[in-house]
Parts: C-alpha cells; sequence; structure tokens
C-alpha cells in the first residue's frame, strides 16, 4: 500500500473539493504549511516574553527584533513556494473499482503530458501507480464562478473562448475526447486566459481500455452532454460529443447564466437575441449554436477543429463590424464613410435589387439579387 501522506515534498493545505473517487487538495512544494506558520508565530510569542525579561532590555530588544524579522521572511518565503492541485484517489475496497479508477488516472495523466498547450491544464508531478498527481493550481478559480466576465459582449467571448478551442482541436487532432467540457472544469489564469482541466473522463476511442469503461454507460456531465451519446458504446463516442459541450459553454459565457437546458438555446428563456435585443453581434452567436448545439448527431461539427474554422470566420466578420444578414429583419449598420449616419437595410421578399444610403451623407451602395445569395438566413 501507498503512503497516503508522503507526496515527494508537496504538502497538503487545504481540501478543494471532493468526488466519487478522489479529493482534490491546495498543496505546496516545500513551503510551509500553515501549521508550521502557528509554530513558528508560537515561537514569536515564546520569544517575546524571553527576551522582556532579560536586564539588558536594549540589546534583547534588537535581538527580539531580528529574530520576528527572520521569522516574516521564513513565511514569506513558504508563501512564495509554489502550489499546486493535488488529485488523491479514495481507498476503495472493491479491486475491480480499484483497478478501473486507477487505471483511468492513468490514462489522465498520460493524456496530459501527451498535450502541451497554454489553454490546458499541466501536470506538475505525477504517481499515477501510487493513485496521485499534482497539477496546476488557479487561485482565481472556474469560469463556473465568473459567468457574468463575458456577458453580452460575443467578441470577447469568441477571442477568449479560442485559444480553448484550439486546445481541444489539438485532442480531437490525437484522438482523444475530452467527455467533460463545461464551465466547472475551466479555469483562470492569473492573466486571464482559460484552462482546460479535469481529464478524468478522456477517452481515445480507437485504442480504449475495455477494463476501464463499461460497454454502455452515460460518462460526462448531463447537462453539458449530447442526447445522441446517452448509452453509446464508449468505442463509438466522436469529437461531436466534446464540440456539443463546447457550444454551450460558448453559450453560458455570452449569457453569463450557468444552464442551458438540452439544445434549447433557441427557446425564449435561452434565447440570447430576446436577452441582449439592442446587441446585433448576438445573431452570430446563434449562427455558432445552430451548427453545435443540436439535437442530432448529423447536423453537429465533426469536431473541435471544423469549430474553429467557424468562430475564426465569425471573429473576422465581427472585427469590421459585419452582421448577420436576414431578409425578414433587415439590419442597421454605420456608414463606413462618415463615420456618424446610418443605414438600415430592409430587404424585400423576393430578392428584388435594393438600394440604400447614408441618412447623413448620402453614401449608397446596393443588394442584387440577394435571394440567390449564399449568407442571408
Amino acid at each position: 500500500m501507498a503512503d497516503r501522506t508522503n507526496f515527494n515534498g508537496w504538502e497538503k493545505l487545504d481540501s478543494r473539493g471532493k468526488g466519487g473517487q478522489g479529493e482534490v487538495f491546495r498543496v505546496r512544494k516545500g513551503g510551509d504549511s500553515p501549521a508550521v506558520s502557528v509554530d513558528r508565530g508560537m515561537d514569536a510569542i515564546r520569544g517575546c516574553a524571553a527576551y522582556a525579561s532579560r536586564p539588558d532590555r536594549e540589546t534583547a530588544g534588537r535581538e527580539f527584533v531580528s529574530f520576528i524579522r527572520d521569522i516574516v521572511r521564513e513565511v514569506a518565503a513558504g508563501d512564495r513556494a509554489p502550489l499546486g492541485a493535488l488529485k488523491m484517489l479514495h481507498t476503495i475496497e472493491d479491486q475491480s473499482a480499484s483497478e478501473k479508477a486507477g487505471g483511468r488516472m492513468a490514462q489522465e495523466v498520460a493524456a496530459l503530458n501527451r498535450f502541451q498547450h497554454p489553454s490546458l491544464v499541466r501536470i506538475l508531478e505525477a504517481k499515477p501507480d501510487e493513485r496521485w498527481f499534482v497539477m496546476e493550481y488557479f487561485d482565481r478559480g472556474t469560469l463556473h464562478g465568473h459567468l457574468t466576465r463575458f456577458r453580452g459582449d460575443v467578441l470577447s467571448s469568441l477571442r477568449a473562448f479560442r485559444p480553448l478551442l484550439e486546445a481541444v482541436a489539438e485532442l480531437h487532432k490525437g484522438g482523444y475526447v475530452h467527455r467533460d467540457i463545461k464551465p466547472a472544469n475551466v479555469f483562470i489564469a492569473d492573466d486571464g486566459h482559460l484552462v482546460l482541466g479535469d481529464f478524468g473522463l478522456v477517452i481515445n476511442p480507437g485504442a480504449a481500455d475495455p477494463r476501464l469503461t463499461d460497454t454502455y454507460e452515460n460518462v460526462g456531465s448531463r447537462d453539458w452532454m449530447p442526447g445522441w451519446a446517452m448509452g453509446v458504446r464508449m468505442d463509438d463516442v466522436k469529437p461531436n460529443f466534446d464540440v456539443f459541450s463546447l457550444g454551450k459553454l460558448l453559450w453560458s459565457m455570452v449569457s453569463g447564466k450557468p444552464f442551458l437546458r438540452l439544445w434549447y438555446f433557441l427557446e425564449p428563456e435561452f434565447d440570447l437575441e430576446r436577452m441582449f435585443a439592442s446587441e446585433p453581434a448576438v445573431r452570430w452567436a446563434t449562427r455558432i449554436f445552430r451548427k453545435c448545439i443540436v439535437e442530432r448527431e448529423a447536423d453537429c461539427l465533426n469536431d473541435a477543429g471544423e469549430l474553429l474554422m467557424l468562430v475564426d470566420e465569425t471573429i473576422g466578420a465581427l472585427r469590421i463590424g459585419g452582421q448577420v444578414l436576414r431578409k425578414k429583419d433587415g439590419f442597421h449598420l454605420r456608414c463606413n464613410v462618415c463615420g456618424l449616419g446610418s443605414f438600415y437595410v430592409k430587404i424585400p421578399y423576393g430578392g428584388e435589387d435594393t438600394v440604400v444610403f447614408c441618412d447623413n451623407c448620402g453614401h449608397g451602395f446596393s443588394f442584387r439579387g440577394v435571394k440567390e445569395k449564399v449568407g442571408w438566413e
């Protein structure tokens, strides 16, 4: 049995959460734990009494100040020691279940060590045979605790989302599926960029160890996984599983809300265009959702690489003030000549030619045969 208290110099500070198979602790490498700091504080109190009782008060006072300074330096050095998040599996009596949990941890460590990307959590030290590993610790917590950060701002959401999407595209290219993408598993780094963590359910369908999963099991977070993946064989799981979850993650970032029921992003309760009626950019988000938050697998983009191309296209359009064109609604557009006036375009049904003019400088342009043009919804 491995020593459950020795983690190669990583000292436990406090628990950060417990699950069915393990627990996560905040740890420090070779620094003072709170208990050690308390001991040094008690030394200071005892020292104060000892120095105060000495007859050479002036010399004792200088020595006491030096003593306290040394203690402060020790504690400060401990505070600068590297922090990490220790994931440690529970002791499980059932041998089969214990082996399966250990195998999954080994698979998690292997995946994290294989893919090095700024938006994927890094392993700092690992002993999967002893049922633990240490990964990066993020003091700012997860996206779940900061959902209003991007609320209503589609372009900022997409810019923050893109590196995360690029990282998942690397996973998919390497044959892996994360299977548990949600705000609670996305961390916020010190510089603000998003980092995907918790690879406990990661799988390489083409090389999956049948001992680690049941033939049919709903693996993933129910509210974030696609309906078509419920009850499927593990070797039938495809990267579009993550694409669905990524779409929901983006919805949460733009909406500022923690929950989207099923694929109902067009229902009044979840419709971003109702939430942010004065913000035309949300139409671009809806355009993305139509290709990932879907009921049928056939309607979903194949992998994160395809979603990345769509997101890049959308960011490019938003940067120049592009709008999603809809014949039924028309659109407002600021004049790109005077910068003061605006156009209001109401496209006639049937797609006849349409000429519009700026209401300030008179600059005009036309649409021709729009019914046949690609891009109009």
